[in-house]
């Protein structure tokens, strides 16, 4: 037992010394970008969203927002709310629309860093590609979404002017880092604990039994068992899950496209769960219980949705490969 402990502290250990330096930059770079205003004017790379999902006034703020720091930009909406400048309506329509940003957000962040430091430039592209069709399936939905709707999303059509300061270089470097760090620190002391569990269950041989379960399943799908000891691990952390693909791929076990299937199916798994400890409570305790559960369910029916098009086009294509 000792033995075994040993090893889960070790290998976690390594895994989050080497994903460290590069979700560190991933922090650095969105936190940089999100204190220089000029840096901002990227919005206008979501103008045609706003436009279309008819959020033209406060739609570039927020999906620029969205783009850098999530979180904020779901505040931006909760202040709109409180002073009645948007619907309730207006409320899911924005939260939907921000599917692709923040798509692009999570993926430019935390995925192509972990995946290009450990899988290489052609299964982090072919990764990236999937999650961020998904993310502009979301923001699909909200367009559409508000085009069903008879009245405006938005109470008044003028834009928000923008409060931040023209800090200088050196100030704007000092409080980034800062921030960096102390998401880190957060990451750390919820990522090791999480990595550990998942080296107990693979060096323990408890993993697999959850195996056993899903190989008949994913026999019918034409998956090997090595896509079912991927597809678990990735159903409960991405970060160990490319360790083990990295191992995988080195020995020929799966190829690239195999690999991306698996990561994805293992996020599908993941994003099941995700209703209830994560989307529901956070919507809840911004927009109160009704307004909270119906953009919860409709944030996680809509990203799932997009997950099971983006996951069938994938087997689609390993059918016809």
């Amino acid at each position: 037992m000792a033995k075994l402990l040993s090893i889960c502290v070790k290998d976690s250990s390594y895994l989050l010394l080497r994903l460290i330096p590069f979700v560190l930059i991933g922090f650095l770079i969105a936190e940089t970008a999100y204190r220089i205003p000029s840096l901002k004017r990227i919005g206008n790379l979501f103008s045609p969203i706003s436009k279309l999902a008819r959020i033209p006034g406060y739609g570039p703020l927020y999906l620029t927002t969205s783009l850098f720091n999530p979180l904020s930009a779901t505040m931006i909406i909760v202040e709109l709310r409180r002073r009645q400048l948007i619907t309730d309506e207006g409320v899911l329509v924005f939260a939907l629309s921000s599917g692709f940003p923040v798509s692009l957000h999570y993926t430019l962040v935390w995925a192509v860093p972990i995946c290009l430091s450990m899988l290489g430039i052609g299964i982090t592209a072919l990764f990236t590609l999937g999650m961020v069709m998904i993310g502009l399936f979301q923001s699909s939905t909200g367009i559409f979404y508000s085009r069903y709707l008879k009245g405006e999303p938005e109470i008044k059509n003028c834009p928000i002017e923008c409060k931040a300061l023209n800090l200088p270089l050196r100030r704007v470097l000092t409080e980034a880092i800062g921030s960096s760090i102390k998401g880190m620190i957060r990451m750390v002391s919820i990522l090791y604990p999480i990595l550990f569990v998942v080296f107990l269950l693979k060096n323990s041989g408890l993993m697999a039994g959850i195996e056993r379960v899903t190989i008949p399943v994913l026999d019918k799908l034409g998956l090997s068992s090595s896509s079912a000891e991927l597809i678990t691990v990735s159903s409960l952390n991405f970060f160990a899950a490319c360790s083990i693909a990295k191992r995988m791929f080195l020995e020929r076990m799966l190829s690239s496209f195999e690999i991306v299937l698996s990561l994805m199916l293992g996020s599908f798994i993941y994003s099941l769960g995700e209703l209830w400890h994560t989307i529901l409570p956070y919507n809840i305790a911004f927009f109160g219980v009704r307004l909270g559960i119906k953009v919860g369910l409709s944030l996680w029916l809509t990203y799932i949705a997009g997950k099971l098009v983006i996951i069938t086009i994938f087997f689609f294509c390993r059918y016809l490969s």
